[in-house]
């Protein structure tokens, strides 16, 4: 997976796109919004290894899969960072907010 954003302190988040290569991203997986929950890690780092290992046209679409977006909290195996007292990730947009680049997202806790 390639580093496709920084956490507060410099951890990479990584992601990595599935599916047919000319297809706009359709839907976001991701996971460890919280550190405190492995099992959403786990769950979404197989959903990876599966893609990762299945022709491209298996996922029907291009997905863009995340196993942990908090990588700052999760090896530390702590709810958030110190920097956040809560995580805003899963937050309904703002009104007048640009619309999401994706057609949906699945949220692993």
């Amino acid at each position: 997976m390639s580093a496709a954003a920084r956490s507060v302190e410099g951890r990479p988040l990584r992601a990595d796109a599935f599916g047919p290569a000319a297809q706009r991203a359709r839907a976001l997986v991701f996971g460890g919004i919280h550190g405190d929950e492995p099992g959403a890690v786990a769950a979404v780092e197989r959903l990876a290894a599966w893609l990762a290992g299945a022709p491209p046209e298996a996922a029907g679409a291009r997905i863009v899969v995340a196993p942990v977006v908090n990588p700052t909290a999760s090896p530390r195996a702590r709810r958030t960072t110190r920097a956040a007292s809560t995580s805003t990730a899963t937050s309904p947009p703002p009104t007048g907010a640009p619309p999401s680049r994706f057609d949906g997202h699945a949220d692993f806790h």
